[in-house]
């Protein structure tokens, strides 16, 4: 779904990226848009990462909720991506 609702359809793209797994604050989990069992993954820049992509990690399929890309100005630092099961 992109950000009006609409339902999109993309050919499906595999690739290598490169992240560190780090868990979300309690205080910020909130319950709705950040679950408990939510996974925060430090990715590079080198790959665009968009909502809805698979993520294998540690043997286990997870789909990217939010991307979070770190970008101050015209150029992405890194993606702070929320991803769930």
């Amino acid at each position: 779904m992109d950000d009006e609702g609409r339902e999109r359809n993309e050919p499906e793209r595999q690739f290598n990226a490169t992240g560190v797994k780090v868990r979300y604050n309690p205080n910020e989990i909130d319950g709705s848009l950040i679950l408990s069992t939510d996974i925060k993954m430090v990715f590079s820049s080198d790959v665009q990462i968009e909502k809805g992509d698979l993520v294998l990690v540690d043997e286990v399929w997870l789909r990217v909720i939010e991307p979070n890309p770190v970008k101050p100005a015209d150029i992405v630092l890194c993606y702070q991506s929320q991803l769930r099961t």
